[in-house]
């Protein structure tokens, strides 16, 4: 199994030098990624559950954000191993005729690297100050992941679309191939508050995407990579390896402590704090590791892990502990 960390480029701990301490720390405990992700504007009412930091630490700050693909390129000029991974990146908010050079411009300059995770997005704000119609993100994701796929392939491309066309446009140098992750497909019932699989992002996955990044207990990310992989057959894709990149919170201490650290950041990302628990990294090692075979039964084949931490050093020494006690168990 592999494991990632997610890098602390928004909220409570971002900076430059967390970042990097983070990333280098990263490749030398063995990790195979680091993750970052996406948004343009990124303000108080948003980012407090998705920060490098707990919710109460957040709360009042200013809300840092360091682009995502700009962050990549930064750690992969200092990093030699680590896999490089977005999860997720805004698609409808970018210009994919853009975004696939600056996306090929990064595999180049990381020598294969470059894991694109994707979405749709579902910060309005986003799609407010981008001057992007909201309702059109679903159709947009569509025709930028066709863009992407066409123009990743390298050379002189065309595409003709219902927003996007071109003809001949010369994509050099060709680079190895790069896989796209699409994260979603995963929703929570009004009514009862469960999670549940979301087919059409799943479909979406089979036809024009290489793997998953969902948020969500083992159970349904079984479930729906078996959905992927069966779907798949309808677009011709039997052959292409969907992995599935679970992507969990984690605090690691002795149960009752980390359970109390992260009570309030659950129940705001999950809505209930005992559905949380079934799929985030909360407690000791002992207790990190069952949740983690659970993904592993799952047949999950990697981990994103978002540390949250009080402070830069309490991150890293969370990182060296799952290091040591939990991860030599899945590999």
């Amino acid at each position: 199994m592999e494991f990632g960390i997610k890098l602390p480029h928004s909220g409570a701990l971002a900076g430059v030098d967390n970042i990097r301490r983070v990333a280098l720390e990263a490749e030398e405990l063995g990790f195979d990624s680091v993750w970052v992700h996406d948004h343009v504007t990124y303000d108080t009412d948003w980012y407090v559950h998705r920060s490098s930091g707990l919710i109460e630490q957040c709360q009042g700050m200013e809300p840092h954000f360091y682009e995502s693909l700009s962050t990549l390129t930064y750690v992969a000029g200092f990093t030699e191993r680590v896999k490089l991974g977005t999860a997720i990146l805004v698609l409808p908010l970018r210009d994919p005729r853009v975004l696939a050079r600056q996306a090929m411009t990064l595999q180049a300059l990381s020598k294969g690297r470059l894991l694109l995770g994707v979405g749709i997005g579902d910060y309005r704000k986003d799609f407010q100050v981008m001057e992007i119609p909201y309702e059109d993100k679903n159709a947009l994701t569509d025709e930028y992941l066709e863009v992407l796929t066409s123009v990743f392939k390298g050379g002189n491309v065309s595409y003709q679309g219902d927003t996007v066309s071109f003809e001949n446009a010369a994509y050099f140098p060709k680079v190895p191939p790069i896989p796209i992750l699409y994260g979603g497909g995963i929703m929570f019932n009004r009514k009862t508050g469960q999670p549940g699989l979301y087919e059409p992002a799943l479909r979406r996955i089979a036809r024009l995407c290489h793997g998953w990044v969902p948020e969500g207990n083992a159970g349904l990310l079984a479930r729906g990579g078996r959905m992927i992989r069966e779907m798949a057959r309808d677009y011709g894709r039997e052959e292409v390896a969907f992995q599935t990149v679970g992507y969990v919170p984690m605090y690691l201490a002795e149960d009752s402590v980390a359970q109390q650290k992260a009570r309030a950041s659950l129940e705001i990302e999950r809505h209930s704090f005992e559905e949380a628990m079934k799929e985030s990294l909360i407690g000791s090692a002992a207790t990190v590791s069952r949740v983690v075979e659970t993904y592993q039964k799952a047949g999950v084949e990697a981990l994103g892990l978002r540390c949250w931490a009080e402070d830069i050093d309490g991150f890293i020494a969370m990182m060296r502990t799952f290091a040591r006690d939990v991860m030599p168990s899945f590999r």
